[in-house]
């Protein structure tokens, strides 16, 4: 019974990790999604890792790579179901839930939605006017006055991305400049007006 009792503790420390605890995992290019305290929905489809937590409400997980002995951790809920080969719906409350590494889908709608996300992928936000979210780093849960207000129009925002390839190891050489080409000679038996003669032919003159 002890050892239940620790491991029960450890899983749940890990179901509400913070932002920045989950963000120590992040890789080159990767992003990240912080939502608190919102009621709405909010859908993630992305590669890397999320933590999250509803207080009353709806959690669709599909895990889009099931070969990564990555699977989805999901704690608290009432009731659930399976409607596809990796893919399961969540309803109950105070619903906790994790998947860390591969590719996933998560659809959280309902109250109380908090929601950590560190990978690249897309993300869509519509709320019913309650609650937060960041996309620059910042951990809404710790500093909910550095984000801003979920939109109540559906809107798709994008999570992280790839960052462009270095052309060069070393510093850029540039070619030296062309020396300036020698002025036409105009010839001196030439009096047409706005145009100068040069061995291969008139040249209108510049303006």
């Amino acid at each position: 019974m002890p050892m239940r009792n620790a491991l029960l503790t450890l899983l749940i420390a890990a179901l509400v990790l913070p932002a920045a605890a989950l963000a120590s995992r992040a890789g080159a290019g990767d992003g990240t999604l912080s939502v608190e305290g919102a009621s709405g929905a909010v859908i993630v489809q992305a590669r890397g890792g999320v933590i999250g937590r509803v207080a009353s409400g709806t959690v669709v997980i599909a895990d889009l790579s099931p070969g990564d002995d990555s699977d989805p951790v999901v704690w608290g809920a009432q009731t659930r179901r399976q409607t596809g080969p990796e893919t399961t719906v969540y309803r109950g409350r105070n619903i906790t839930f994790r998947l860390i590494g591969g590719g996933f889908r998560v659809a959280v709608k309902g109250s109380g939605i908090s929601l950590s996300v560190v990978g690249r992928g897309d993300a869509f936000l519509d709320g019913d006017g309650a609650g937060v979210f960041s996309t620059s780093g910042a951990d809404c849960k710790l500093a909910p006055e550095t984000c801003r207000p979920l939109p109540d129009v559906g809107q798709r925002i994008k999570i992280g991305g790839f960052q462009p390839p270095e052309r060069s190891s070393g510093p850029v050489e540039r070619p030296p400049a062309p020396a300036p080409a020698p002025r036409p000679q105009t010839a001196t038996n030439e009096r047409t007006p706005g145009s100068e003669r040069t061995p291969s032919g008139i040249v209108p003159a510049l303006p």
